[in-house]
């Protein structure tokens, strides 16, 4: 039997529509964009273990650097893949000196 091109294309797409339902987890979920299963992050969680701000995230979100991905309970998360290309590829920046600030004093360590 064969298909014609448009019958192919609707293959794929319910194919991809299938392992988009299959692999969704809280932690984990199809990237249409990578074209593969992925781990999911937090906005949270990306600011914190980057420490950067909440905003430079979003605005890469944004710009469509990091792609953006409803988890299982709705939740919109970040594809991991594309956080840790993004950010690897980041030149590098100068911490918040408030950042090593850990003594409830305000002295510096």
């Amino acid at each position: 039997m064969s298909y014609t091109s448009d019958e192919v294309i609707k293959i794929g797409l319910e194919e991809k529509f299938l392992e988009n339902k299959i692999f969704r987890t809280e932690k984990r979920a199809f990237c249409m964009k990578c074209d593969k299963p992925v781990d999911l992050i937090s906005f949270e969680k990306a600011v914190d273990s980057m420490k950067t701000s909440f905003l430079e995230v979003f605005r890469s979100a944004n710009m469509g650097k990091l792609h953006r991905i409803h988890n299982k309970k709705g939740k919109v998360m970040i594809c991991a893949e594309s956080f840790f290309q993004t950010f690897d590829s980041r030149q590098t920046q100068k911490l918040n000196r408030d950042l090593f600030i850990t003594n409830p004093s305000g002295n510096l360590c």
